[in-house]
C-alpha cells in the first residue's frame, strides 16, 4: 500500500471525545475574558497595595469558566435557530460556532448540560466571593450571566437585534475589570 493511502486512512478517522469537547469549548475565545480580569487584579494591586492569590485564582476560574459557558450556550441557540447551518463551507474560526453539533459530533443536550455545569461551578465561586468579598461580586456576575445566556437564547436574543458588540463592550470591558477589582 503506498504512502500516501496510509496518510490518507490515517486523516480519516473520527475524532475523539476529548478534541470534540476541546472542540466545543472553543477555547481560542477565553483569552477575551481573562485578560480584563488580569487588568482589574492588577489595577487592583497597584491601588490597594494587596493581593490575594486565592481569590485572583477563583476569579481567573470563575471568568474562564463563565466564557465556556457562554460559548456553548451560543453555540446550542445559534444552531437551534439555524444561525450556524446558513455558513455553510464558509466557517471561519470566528462564525458558524464550534462546528460539533452542525457536525453531529455532540447533542445539543449534551452541550447545553455541559454549560449549565460551568455556570453553576462559576456561580458557586461567585457566592463564595460575593461572602468572602462583598456584594459587588454579584452584581457583577449578575450582569454577565443575564448577558451571556440572553445574547442568543429566546425570549430576549438581543444578540440578534443589534445590541451584540455593545454587550461585548460593556461586558469584556468594565464588567470583567471592576469585577476582578
Amino acid at each position: 500500500m503506498p504512502l500516501s493511502m496510509i496518510l490518507v486512512r490515517k486523516y480519516e478517522r473520527p475524532p475523539g471525545i476529548v478534541s470534540i469537547w476541546i472542540q466545543a469549548l472553543r477555547l481560542h475565545f477565553v483569552p477575551t475574558s481573562i485578560f480584563p480580569a488580569l487588568l482589574g487584579s492588577i489595577v487592583a494591586w497597584s491601588r490597594l497595595h494587596e493581593f490575594n492569590l486565592w481569590y485572583f485564582t477563583l476569579v481567573i476560574a470563575g471568568v474562564t469558566l463563565h466564557h465556556i459557558g457562554l460559548n456553548m450556550v451560543d453555540d446550542v441557540f445559534d444552531y437551534l435557530h439555524a444561525a450556524d447551518r446558513l455558513h455553510g463551507e464558509k466557517k471561519n474560526p470566528y462564525t458558524g460556532g464550534s462546528g460539533v453539533l452542525v457536525g453531529e459530533l455532540l447533542t445539543t443536550r449534551h452541550v447545553l448540560s455541559a454549560a449549565i455545569f460551568c455556570y453553576l461551578v462559576g456561580a458557586i465561586i461567585a457566592i463564595y466571593l460575593t461572602i468572602a468579598v462583598g456584594w459587588p461580586v454579584l452584581v457583577f456576575t449578575a450582569i454577565g450571566v443575564f448577558s451571556s445566556v440572553f445574547y442568543t437564547m429566546p425570549p430576549i436574543r438581543y444578540g440578534y437585534r443589534g445590541f451584540g458588540e455593545f454587550s461585548l463592550l460593556i461586558n469584556f470591558g468594565p464588567v470583567i475589570c471592576l469585577g476582578a477589582f
